[in-house]
């Protein structure tokens, strides 16, 4: 997309990054969803593809939109941080969220809370973190909590035996609905958080 040319133009895409089909899958998905809050867990070429869709949709409209990204490394948050400025993208933060010795995330819900306000979360795309296989089991049952009803939510690396384990758990969750897997880059897991209060009493 001659959009990101610029922006991705010395990026690798597919390795640990997302594949150019997923970012253009995402990007075709926020354009017709136009959702108002994004979290992001794992920050790098994901963010700056969503932050420059985000500043493209906004452009001439009223409508204001914003991403939350959570990285468990520093530098790598630095490093997006320095690439969003360079481009002048914005309507991004990026949090740090250290992981315990599972490699689950360990989330600060009161910065969390802090950050959000009143603002429920429209689509939740997880991408991290980084970790031994099935870590990322826990990061969209805590997050759901946050998320408004019929939430988007994407699991990347969806073929990966763990993330298939985790797909399955989430399934068996009460207000978790897994839809499906796109057969794209490494597979991308979709579904909805259809009951955020459900999740959060499960």
């Amino acid at each position: 997309m001659r959009e990101l040319r610029e922006v991705l133009r010395h990026d690798l895409l597919g390795m640990w990054a997302l594949d150019a089909d997923t970012i253009t899958l995402l990007w075709k998905r926020i354009r017709q969803d136009r959702p108002k809050v994004i979290i992001e867990c794992g920050a790098g070429v994901s963010t700056l593809a969503l932050a420059k869709s985000i500043a493209d949709y906004e452009s001439g409209s009223e409508t204001f939109a914003s991403l939350l990204s959570f990285e468990q490394d520093l530098w790598v948050k630095e490093g997006v941080e320095k690439r969003l400025e360079i481009c002048g993208l914005k309507s991004v933060t990026i949090l740090h969220a250290p992981i315990s010795k599972e490699g689950e995330y360990q989330f600060d819900e009161n910065q969390l809370r802090e950050h959000l306000g009143s603002e429920k979360v429209d689509w939740v795309i997880v991408d991290g973190p980084a970790g031994p296989e099935g870590c990322r089991v826990s990061t969209l049952p805590f997050l759901a909590r946050f998320c408004r009803p019929g939430a988007r939510w994407f699991l990347d690396d969806s073929f990966r035996d763990g993330e298939l384990r985790v797909l399955n758990q989430w399934n068996r969750m009460h207000g978790i609905v897994v839809e499906g897997i796109y057969p794209i880059g490494k597979g991308l897991g979709v579904g909805i958080v259809a009951d955020p209060q459900q999740v959060a009493r499960s």
